[in-house]
């Protein structure tokens, strides 16, 4: 497949795509490649016609038409204006369409990036007597994050139902690299971070999750917890607190993470997507890097209380998540040093539900009084609570603890993977049960820390067991 594009170029990277190729030279056995499939709706699209339509996206976005470039002691991204792309076409079956999807999927998916030798986004086409029936498109995350993927599958889905993907993006991945750079503004940002950072990490445990045992097999493990019960009890808190049912989520996990481990300061990295930004909003890149939530666990404090306090901590941790990844870096190695010992929290919690979605990423959840549910209700729903294990190997990461909110209809669920080195697979499971108990209760009842510790040591699976 040919492509044109406007310019070609060579720049720095930008802060976020710093952060990506820092986290594959730490953890280079890590799984960074989203892949993403479209549904093609039309009839009798040739693959001469989808390759023309995936053309013109690789045109419009310089991101797909990157290579890196590591010369003169850093790494540089290199924009190609006119080049080639490959397309791996499967020719499928009626009666193994999805079996064969799948498959595809996972292949292109599942082959590491030569981000230096290859352009940054493989493409698939499944065909069935020669018409294309799905795209699949598989991206390295140093060219784009989730946010980014969606622009790309809506042009996609425009091109190929012939509409016009109006005008050139404004902002292209190099041009904010140079921004970033050389503006004072985007300096002053970076100081203002690492101030908090560097404030924050005088004050965090080295560590959230220590040692717990040897590793189990596998290694890594993931478990979702689908419960309609903890869907309503969160909607139920942050309609209360006015806040957005991510903050209620947020200050689950920070809290069972903090009681589970004895701390009482407890720390969480989230990802902050930085669209907010202005001119963000189109942009086809990486731009995902760290927040810092800081949570103190104070004897006293209700559960409400610790709600209101990660929504404000959410709000700092994602205005001080736009920065010079190596001026943060440097940050954090002169805290650790400083005391004497690595700081890192090794946990992150992510919510990657839809956008948009009411009493979800966005807004919060504070619906009409006859919509409330009572608690007789909720806790008979407890009874279609589900535990589902992820099958095979979880890719690597040295992250020991990663709670993600996904989107499961008709509501969400919350998926858990875990080190078993410092969360075993009974832990592992304890803490998903032992946050739906703690929302379930805080939804109709006054639960302070005390309450939440008891709730934890009655689980069997906290610290104290282990």
């Amino acid at each position: 497949m040919d492509f044109a594009g406007t310019r070609a170029c060579r720049a720095p990277l930008t802060w976020g795509q710093t952060g990506i190729w820092g986290k594959l030279q730490r953890d280079p056995d890590c799984d960074l490649n989203g892949a993403h499939v479209l549904t093609v709706q039309d009839e009798n699209i040739s693959v001469a016609a989808a390759a023309a339509a995936v053309s013109r996206i690789v045109g419009r976005h310089e991101a797909l038409r990157t290579r890196l470039q590591c010369s003169e002691d850093r790494v540089w991204q290199v924009v190609e204006r006119s080049g080639v792309l490959s397309i791996t076409i499967t020719e499928a079956h009626e009666d193994t369409l999805k079996a064969e999807v799948e498959a595809a999927v996972r292949r292109q998916r599942e082959a590491r990036f030569d981000l230096c030798g290859e352009f940054h986004m493989r493409t698939g086409f499944v065909t069935i007597a020669g018409d294309v029936r799905f795209v699949i498109l598989t991206l390295a995350h140093i060219a784009a994050d989730g946010a980014a993927a969606r622009i790309l599958m809506h042009e996609l889905r425009l091109a190929l139902s012939g509409q016009a993907v109006l005008g050139e993006p404004v902002t292209q991945p190099s041009d904010l690299a140079w921004m970033q750079q050389q503006t004072p503004e985007c300096q002053v940002q970076t100081e203002r971070s690492a101030r908090y950072w560097s404030a924050q990490y005088q004050r965090i445990p080295p560590t959230m999750f220590p040692l717990a045992g040897p590793p189990q097999t596998p290694r890594r493990q993931q478990a979702v917890l689908v419960s309609p019960a903890l869907d309503m009890a969160t909607e139920i808190i942050a309609g209360d607190a006015r806040v957005t049912s991510s903050a209620v989520l947020l200050a689950a996990t920070c809290t069972m993470a903090g009681v589970w481990t004895g701390h009482q300061v407890s720390a969480m990295n989230a990802l902050a997507h930085n669209r907010a930004q202005p001119g963000h909003e189109t942009l086809v890149t990486n731009l995902v890097q760290l927040g810092l939530v800081v949570i103190d666990l104070e004897r006293g404090l209700s559960f409400r209380d610790i709600v209101r306090q990660a929504w404000l901590s959410a709000l700092n941790a994602y205005r001080y998540a736009y920065y010079d990844q190596t001026t943060i870096s440097r940050v954090i190695a002169e805290a650790s040093q400083g005391r004497g010992v690595d700081v890192n929290p090794f946990c992150c919690f992510n919510d990657l539900r839809g956008l948009g979605k009411p009493g979800r990423n966005g807004r919060a959840a504070d619906g009409p009084a006859e919509s409330r549910r009572s608690e007789q209700t909720v806790r008979e729903s407890l009874a279609r609570t589900s535990l589902i294990w992820e099958a095979g190997n979880v890719p690597w990461s040295r992250c020991r603890f990663c709670l993600q909110v996904v989107d499961h209809e008709p509501g969400s669920a919350l998926a858990l993977i875990a080190d078993t080195c410092y969360l075993p697979r009974a832990s592992i499971e304890g803490f998903l049960f032992g946050i739906e108990e703690l929302l379930v209760r805080a939804a109709f009842h006054d639960v302070q820390i005390t309450d939440i510790r008891q709730l934890v040591m009655d689980g069997g699976g906290g610290a104290a067991d282990e």
